[in-house]
């Protein structure tokens, strides 16, 4: 460990890398953070490079003026004024469930922008149910943003968050609560190994090397408005990396490991300002902790912020009861050990007296004065181990700089946001506190009829105890809506993989400081023309009409009941097996899930009609898509995939049979996805309806014979012995093909 045997930040542990930042700081709300974006792209000379959960062309990140231009237009004003401006933007892919809370059809926005050096990537590369979390910006390499703030619209606000603001407003018009937030900033070298994680995340959702070119000594960066900063310190930039299968990638939780060694070294007070609290590792690292409480003079308390309830309906009733859980078994540790705690919500107050509450959205951990952590990471399961997700984080160590400068920079940050919530002055805060010998629970009691426009008002014991009925200890951990891991990940399948897939690509997918920094070469440039928007707007059109057409099959008030009525209707009609055929083509040509189809046709026809229904459709559905790929082509299918997709559509040409049942077996892309590439790169037909039959029929059977069986079932007897043996046999044998084809596949390519 060397100097870092002693410290809390160990790099490969709890952190990535620790580098050296000239100036680093915190910015609070939007108001601050998009104001210092702006006034920072005005420096920009060389790239900037924006990575974030959410991207809006319509957001405006100044509110002061009448006519500000959106963000999009702000840009190719930038790239318009700098003929060597370069600007890349990675935005998750989002899953359908955020559909109708995004800007639809933003990537075709920025194309349409028409601007060569505006690049725009939808990232992918995650998961199933996994997401691209992290909010990073990064300009010419000499400064970078990390935090919570998405550039999109619902987000910017000021530190007063007044009741009613008439700039707090949507392009529409609509108003939204107020939105309280924190961003870390880092300038130098620190800068730079931010722009590292930029550069990874790049290659892996596009499989493209990003080049990039240093500006010279460039302009100065400019001033803005901070609530704390400090120069000259180490700074460490802690990560999370979902474990993945392809692209093959082993699993980073630096920042769990961060959260549990910084609490388990808590001495005075342990402060959590986030948007959620679910997590089971920072909960059993406070438990273990508090364990170790063995006086009643211990001097350890804990304050957590979070929003009075999460932001919607779907967050509230699978988020809620989780969380609460976790606040009262949190609540229960803390009374058994006998210290001071607080969990509190901000509200705002009209002149009139009415109240609302304001959306805490900041992901913060502050130590006693020794550590703080600001970055994109919730305390959530998903945030510890299944989304991607990147922090900064500061320590009061004489290895990372000035000691007692980094401690101040740590309690300043802490005061300003506490004085915030509380509606006080930064010196009514600092004398109370003060007055009560350091002590948070106190101070905050103090104060808690003190501010008159906000306050933070504490979660009642009713709140977290009558609202909460289900034991935390019969949840999962890797529950449904907020696991922590892929449940199908095997380590050494995963590891067997990465290897794979590095030497197919031919070279590191991480970015290094010692390459050149010159641009050795240009990104491909898409290649428009007047046949490629045909072919895409006829495909786009295809299957927009297959959706209208798959929906009007269904009821028109489609809800459990009402589908299970119209499943029950249409099982005894005489042509349900047409019917079924028919919606089985539509469905899944218009990308609806294979084995949903499988299932549902199962379930209404029965073992012996379902199987004829499901295995001709799955043939007949497979030759759809496999001549419409061939009528789009490979060109026109490249503008509508993914960068890491559309860059190996060539090599999928020459696949036999047992690797298109690899690609069956394994959930490497959607089935109609497949099926769509495999006949614009040309596969050979013979190979490709064999490899098909190889590796959808057996699963086929299974499910079609097991849900079949269900309409006879008796479930008081339990499933029969065989069929879970069957279904458990299948798995395995699955499971065991796709890790000796990964394992053929490695050593061909090894003698490429």
């Amino acid at each position: 460990m060397g100097k870092y045997q002693d410290t809390i930040l160990q790099p490969g542990e709890t952190c990535s890398r620790i580098a050296y930042a000239e100036t680093s700081g915190i910015l609070v709300d939007g108001e601050q953070y998009y104001t210092a974006l702006d006034r920072v792209f005005d420096s920009a000379e060389s790239y900037i490079l924006l990575s974030m959960w959410q991207f809006d062309t319509r957001m405006r990140l100044l509110r002061d003026k009448e006519e500000t231009p959106t963000f999009l237009e702000r840009l190719i004003q930038l790239l318009n004024e700098r003929k060597n401006l370069e600007v890349y933007i990675l935005a998750w892919d989002y899953s359908v469930l955020f559909q109708f809370e995004r800007e639809w059809f933003s990537q075709l926005k920025v194309k349409l922008a028409g601007h060569p050096r505006l690049h725009f990537q939808f990232d992918d590369v995650h998961p199933i149910w996994g997401s691209h979390h992290h909010k990073i910006t990064v300009v010419d390499g000499r400064i970078a943003f990390v935090g919570g703030l998405d550039v999109c619209e619902d987000r910017w606000d000021t530190r007063a968050h007044r009741y009613l603001d008439p700039r707090r407003r949507n392009c529409d018009g609509t108003t939204y609560r107020p939105f309280h937030d924190a961003v870390a900033f880092v300038a130098g070298r620190a800068a730079r190994a931010v722009e590292r994680e930029f550069c990874y995340h790049w290659k892996w959702a596009t499989g493209q090397k990003l080049w990039l070119t240093r500006p010279g000594n460039g302009k100065p960066l400019p001033d803005f408005q901070t609530v704390s900063q400090i120069p000259g310190v180490q700074v460490g930039i802690a990560r999370t990396l979902p474990p993945m299968l392809f692209p093959p990638q082993t699993a980073r939780r630096d920042i769990q490991h961060l959260y549990q060694k910084a609490i388990l070294s808590a001495k005075r007070s342990i402060y959590i300002e986030n948007q959620y609290f679910t997590s089971r590792a920072v909960l059993k690292a406070l438990q273990e902790r508090l364990a170790q409480v063995n006086s009643p003079e211990d001097p350890l308390e804990i304050v957590v912020v979070l929003p009075k309830l999460p932001s919607g309906l779907v967050e509230i009733l699978t988020i809620l009861n989780n969380q609460l859980s976790c606040l009262r078994n949190l609540a229960e540790a803390c009374q058994k050990a006998g210290i001071r705690y607080g969990f509190f919500y901000p509200i705002t107050v009209s002149p009139e007296g009415s109240e609302q509450f304001i959306y805490t959205h900041a992901k913060i951990l502050a130590v006693d004065d020794t550590l703080l952590t600001v970055g994109s990471a919730n305390t959530s399961n998903r945030s510890m181990g299944y989304d991607t997700e990147c922090n900064l984080v500061w320590e009061a160590h004489e290895n990372f700089g000035d000691e007692k400068s980094i401690r101040r920079f740590i309690r300043q940050t802490r005061d300003e946001l506490l004085t915030e919530h509380c509606g006080v002055s930064v010196e009514m805060w600092r004398e109370r506190l003060h007055q009560h010998q350091g002590r948070l629970i106190d101070t905050l009691d103090s104060l808690k009829n003190q501010g008159v426009e906000k306050k933070l008002i504490p979660f009642g014991e009713e709140d977290i105890q009558g609202s909460c009925n289900t034991p935390l200890e019969i949840l999962p951990e890797n529950f449904a809506v907020d696991p922590s891991d892929p449940f199908w990940i095997n380590p050494e399948m995963m590891e067997d993989l990465k290897e794979t897939w590095e030497i197919l690509q031919g070279s590191s997918a991480i970015y290094s400081e010692s390459e050149k920094v010159e641009k050795l070469e240009e990104p491909p440039k898409a290649e428009f023309n007047r046949i490629s928007i045909l072919r895409i707007l006829g495909l786009i059109g295809g299957l927009m009409t297959l959706v209208i057409l798959v929906r009007s099959f269904l009821p028109e008030d489609l809800t459990v009941h009402n589908l299970l009525v119209f499943l029950n209707n249409l099982r005894q009609q005489e042509n349900a097996p047409w019917l079924l055929a028919g919606l089985f083509l539509l469905a899944t040509q218009a990308f609806v899930s294979v084995t949903v189809m499988v299932i549902v046709t199962a379930l209404i026809l029965g073992v012996e009609k379902g199987l004829v229904v499901n295995a001709g459709g799955i043939i007949i559905s497979s030759l759809l898509g496999y001549f419409l790929g061939r009528l789009v082509g490979p060109k026109s299918l490249k503008q509508l995939l993914p960068g890491w997709v559309s860059r190996h559509i060539d090599r999928v040409s020459k696949l036999g049979p047992w690797s298109v049942a690899f690609f069956r077996t394994v959930p490497i892309l959607p089935y109609q996805i497949f099926n769509l590439i495999a006949g614009a790169a040309g596969l050979r037909l013979r190979s490709y309806m064999l490899g098909t039959l190889m590796g959808d029929l057996p699963a086929t059977l299974l499910i079609t014979w097991s849900v079949g069986n269900l309409q006879t079932a008796n479930w008081q007897e339990g499933i029969p012995w065989y069929t879970l043996l069957l279904a458990i046999g299948v798995t395995g044998i699955f499971t065991l093909s796709g890790y000796v084809l990964s394992r053929r596949l490695k050593r061909y390519a090894s003698l490429d």
